[in-house]
């Protein structure tokens, strides 16, 4: 009789948004520089072309894989942490994020998938603040609601 091992792989999402880069737009505040969500002269922002390449060779290719693996492999469970800020740029770019989250929609409705909770900006605040942390857990966790519920 063959014995059957489960295995649960846990598996992170994040697509940081980038810096607009002083040396090639005028920055007239702290904000502008990290704003990098806006369209100049026609042009689409960097966050955009880089979140739909990203998307398109990236997450989607990669979530298609797993649909498929979870068919074959009935006892993988896969659990998937998704940053704040991967779920701010998916409703921001919806013709290429909305892809994203129906395929993890599907994903989750395997049963063999769950999301792990995880701070909203993927960053390092544990080491400074643990009120910080619980507080970026929580918008996280409430943004996940809000897009998979």
């Amino acid at each position: 009789m063959e014995k059957s091992t489960k295995a649960t792989i846990l598996l992170l999402l994040h697509q940081p948004f980038r810096v607009t880069d002083p040396r090639f737009y005028p920055i007239k505040s702290i904000s502008e520089l990290f704003e990098g969500r806006y369209n100049k002269n026609g042009i689409e922002s960097s966050n955009e072309i880089i979140f739909k390449r990203v998307a398109k060779n990236s997450y989607i290719p990669t979530a298609k894989f797993f649909l498929e693996l979870l068919q074959n492999k009935p006892n993988l469970r896969l659990n998937f942490s998704f940053s704040g800020l991967l779920l701010e740029q998916c409703q921001l770019f919806p013709d290429v994020g909305s892809q994203i989250i129906e395929i993890f929609k599907k994903l989750i409705s395997t049963g063999q998938v769950g999301i792990a909770g995880d701070n909203y900006y993927h960053s390092l605040v544990h080491m400074v603040s643990l009120k910080d942390l619980a507080q970026q857990i929580d918008k996280q966790r409430q943004l996940i609601k809000k897009i998979f519920q």
